[in-house]
Order: structure tokens, then C-alpha cells, then sequence
């Protein structure tokens, strides 16, 4: 009920404040002349990798550790408990993290940190079964600091890589979402069938760490793109 409120809230600004609000004329763009401008834009590719490793994190993390939990005895309450602690990092961690990455830090060496911390708190899952919710509680919690870390960090150099005549690739952006969502199942569902859920979790963790590389790679984000990056 609390989040229907903020929800309305924000709906009748809109609704009131918005509505009157010219759109800019936006030019279309074919799916293979998007491809053409992607291919000289390695660093918004590169962040569009990192982007679809937390998505598939996501997608994977929000069904499976929630079904593990169950499996190790504990309860819904319980479950809801250690949910709360496991999404503070996205509440305490996020401002100060994109406060850094502007004024203090490289987004880029922030990423590989994020990841690392993610990789690893997610690979723990896959050795213990322990039913200490403590426990449960401070391993998810060390997995959404990678995350909540990486969410901000990855719009904080997006957005650092284009201007307003990228609309198209705003767009291409947004499909990190869904593309993960059903590349992971995809890849899930056969390791969960043939052989455990705990399986899930190395595989989270290794695909997690492949996007060091592509973080590793990235340019600087206090050197303007002097050209089409």
C-alpha cells in the first residue's frame, strides 16, 4: 500500500507537470543502420555488457535464491527478513557511489571492484547450507553491494558516452533487460532440470566475472569522447 502511494504521487506530477511538455522531433532509425553506429562505439558496447551481466544477475538470483532458501527449510517470513537486510546496499549505497564516480573515483574501477564483490559473495551461496539467517542475511547482503554498486556506476558512464541525437541507442540500451531475462533462463533451466539449483550459483558468479574484461577496457569517463565512442 505504501508503494501504491508513492506510485500515485509521482503519477499525479506527472500528469499534472509533464503533460504539457513538447516532445523533440525524433528521426527513425533501421535496425542495421543502429548495428553500423553500435560498431564504432566499442565503450557503450562495453558498458551495454556489463549492464546485461547485472540484468542476468538479476534474473537469475530473484527466482533461484528465493527457491534454494525454501529448500534449506526456512520460511516466507524468513525469507521476507533476510530480503530486507539483502536490499539495504541499494538504499545506503547508491548516492554516495555516484558521488565518487564523479568526483573522486573512475566508474570504470569502481565496476571491476563491484563485480568482484558480486562474483565471489555469489560463488559462497553454492558451498554452504547452512540455516543460520544471519548468515543468509550478510552473504546476500555482500552480493547486492556488488549490485547496487554496479546499477548506478553503469548509468553514470552510460549516459557520460552519448548525447542528445543518441536516442537510438538510449532505446538499445533499455533492451538489456529483457535480453538477459531470457538468455538466462534459457541457460538456468537445463542445469536446474538435469542436475541442482545450487548449480545456478557458480554460473551466476562466472559469468559475473567476465565483465571485467569489458570494464577493464573501457575509457576514462573524464576524457570527453572526442569522437563517436
Amino acid at each position: 500500500m505504501a508503494a501504491s502511494a508513492l506510485i500515485l504521487a509521482v503519477w499525479l506530477i506527472c500528469f499534472f507537470r509533464l503533460r504539457n511538455i513538447d516532445g523533440a522531433q525524433v528521426e527513425g532509425v533501421n535496425f542495421v543502420e543502429l548495428l553500423r553506429k553500435l560498431s564504432g562505439r566499442k565503450n557503450v558496447l562495453r558498458i551495454y555488457y556489463v549492464s546485461f551481466i547485472l540484468e542476468l544477475f538479476y534474473a537469475l538470483m530473484i527466482i533461484y535464491t528465493p527457491l534454494y532458501l525454501l529448500e534449506l527449510g526456512f520460511s516466507w517470513a524468513e525469507i521476507g527478513r533476510i530480503f530486507t537486510v539483502m536490499l539495504l546496499p541499494f538504499v545506503l549505497l547508491q548516492y554516495p557511489a555516484g558521488y565518487l564516480a564523479d568526483k573522486k573515483f573512475e566508474e570504470r574501477d569502481m565496476i571491476i571492484f563491484s563485480l568482484v564483490i558480486m562474483a565471489f559473495s555469489t560463488l559462497v551461496i553454492f558451498f554452504v547450507s547452512s540455516k543460520s539467517l544471519l548468515f543468509w542475511a550478510l552473504i546476500l547482503f555482500c552480493t547486492r553491494i556488488g549490485a547496487s554498486l554496479i546499477e548506478i556506476l553503469r548509468d553514470s558512464y552510460f549516459y557520460k558516452r552519448i548525447d542528445c541525437r543518441d536516442v537510438d541507442i538510449i532505446n538499445f540500451f533499455r533492451s538489456v533487460r529483457p535480453m538477459a531475462y531470457i538468455i538466462g533462463l534459457l541457460i538456468a533451466t537445463p542445469i536446474v532440470y538435469f542436475w541442482h539449483i545450487r548449480f545456478v550459483f557458480p554460473l551466476i558468479s562466472i559469468g559475473v566475472l567476465t565483465g571485467i574484461l569489458a570494464a577493464k577496457n573501457m575509457t576514462s569517463s573524464r576524457i570527453p569522447p572526442q569522437t563517436k565512442q
